[in-house]
C-alpha cells in the first residue's frame, strides 16, 4: 500500500474519533454524514497528481524551517512577510484550489472549526505560533 493510501486510510479510520473527542454530542447521524462527507472528499483528492501534492509538502516544510529561522534570528518581520507572501501564492495556486474545492463538502458536514490562524492582524504573528 503506498503512502498515500495509507494516509488516506488514516484520515477515514480517525475521523470518527477524532470527531468524537472533539465532539461528545454529535449523533450516529451526523457521524454518519461526516464519513460520506470524508469519503467523497478522499475521491476528490485521489483526482489531484501526487506527485504536485508531494512537492506542494515539500515546499511547505522548507518553509517552515526558512520562517523558523527568520524567527530565531529576531527577524519577525522578515518571518511574517514570508508567511504572508507564501499564503498568498497558494491562494492562487491551481492544485491548492483544487484541493480546496475538495475541502468544501467536507467543511460543510463538520461543525465549526479553527484549522488555520489568520496572521493578518497585529495580535497574531507567525513566530509565536504553536
Amino acid at each position: 500500500m503506498n503512502k498515500k493510501a495509507l494516509h488516506y486510510l488514516a484520515l477515514l479510520v480517525f475521523t470518527p474519533v477524532i470527531a468524537h473527542a472533539e465532539y461528545p454530542n454529535m449523533t450516529e447521524e451526523q457521524m454518519r454524514k461526516m464519513m460520506e462527507q470524508a469519503q467523497k472528499m478522499q475521491a476528490c483528492v485521489s483526482q489531484i497528481d501526487p506527485a504536485v501534492m508531494e512537492k506542494m509538502a515539500e515546499r511547505g516544510k522548507a518553509l517552515q524551517a526558512e520562517i523558523s529561522a527568520l524567527c530565531k534570528s529576531g527577524d519577525r518581520d522578515g518571518a511574517q512577510e514570508r508567511a504572508m507572501a507564501y499564503g498568498k501564492e497558494m491562494m492562487n495556486d491551481e492544485s491548492m484550489q483544487a484541493m480546496k474545492k475538495c475541502g468544501e463538502e467536507m467543511a460543510q458536514a463538520m461543525p465549526q472549526m479553527d484549522f488555520v490562524k489568520d496572521y493578518s492582524d497585529q495580535k497574531n504573528h507567525v513566530c509565536d505560533s504553536d
